[in-house]
């Protein structure tokens, strides 16, 4: 009987031993290469430490039709930005994703479904399908992470760092692209039916009275193309200056801790858990 009691207890704790492999190092997973970090945290992480007249874009939804158009025009005025990747909708569009990382842009994790996740069945999986899809594109270990709809809790946080994925930064939020007052984001202009040049007087309006920041964007649209153009034209004319989101210095220091390379272009391949 007591020899029955230890072979179970043996098999109970090899199969706990497994499934915390599974879980911080993947499901498919030959090695586990990638170094951990701060982790996700609960509160969204801006764009405030940024200088005055400086800004990051960032572009959440795609990657569609439109995603390569944009980085070909950001591309062309010597601006970096970053895109979250939706991972359900990257089949069809690996070629892009690898435009995106050649020109110097940031592929991040967007989540999966881009349901939010506190409604998601699986929120480690959320995360984890899109990582494996995206890790061929993501550039110096620089792992970033935002929550879809920018809806976040301690809860998910401890559960996404516990399963291994601490090598990811984020939640990342906006300073300027959440619906408010008269604001409304790109995609909400959209559903709304305005305009592209009333959706994009909006945004500069709140860039002028924010001055800085992390800015918020889809690539999901046309119309996002055309405010895209307009936007950079007129805040350049203003004498502000785009950086990417690793130069962000608190978001910079998160991404070192996680064993980043900020500033990298391209370069090397990322570290690979899979």
């Amino acid at each position: 009987m007591m020899r029955l009691k230890y072979i179970n207890f043996l098999i109970a704790a090899l199969m706990a031993l497994f499934t915390l492999i599974l879980a911080s190092c993947g499901l498919t997973k030959s090695k586990c290469d990638c170094k951990s970090g701060p982790g996700v945290v609960s509160v969204s992480v801006k764009g405030d430490s940024l200088p005055g007249k400086t800004l990051s874009l960032t572009f959440s939804g795609g990657p569609s039709q439109v995603t390569s158009a944009i980085g070909d025009y950001l591309k062309a005025n010597n601006i970096q930005a970053t895109f979250f990747v939706r991972g359900m909708s990257v089949d069809g569009f690996e070629g892009t994703l690898q435009r995106l990382r050649s020109q110097g842009h940031l592929v991040a994790n967007g989540g999966f479904s881009g349901r939010p996740l506190t409604e998601a069945r699986d929120v480690v999986l959320e995360l984890r399908r899109t990582d494996e899809l995206i890790t061929p594109f993501v550039t110096g270990d620089l792992f970033l992470f935002r929550a879809p709809l920018g809806l976040m809790n301690q809860s998910i946080a401890d559960e996404i760092n516990h399963a291994g994925l601490s090598k990811y930064v984020g939640s990342i939020g906006s300073d300027i692209g959440e619906d408010e007052g008269s604001f409304l984001v790109d995609d909400h202009c959209w559903q709304s039916s305005w305009s592209y040049e009333r959706c994009t007087q909006g945004y500069l309006a709140k860039i002028r009275n924010v001055d800085h920041g992390i800015v918020l964007l889809h690539d999901t649209s046309d119309h996002t193309l055309a405010l895209t153009k307009d936007m950079v034209t007129s805040l350049k004319n203003e004498s502000f200056v785009f950086v990417r989101l690793d130069q962000t210095p608190t978001i910079r220091s998160r991404l070192e801790q996680s064993g980043g390379r900020p500033g990298e272009v391209a370069g090397e391949d990322a570290c690979n858990d899979y």
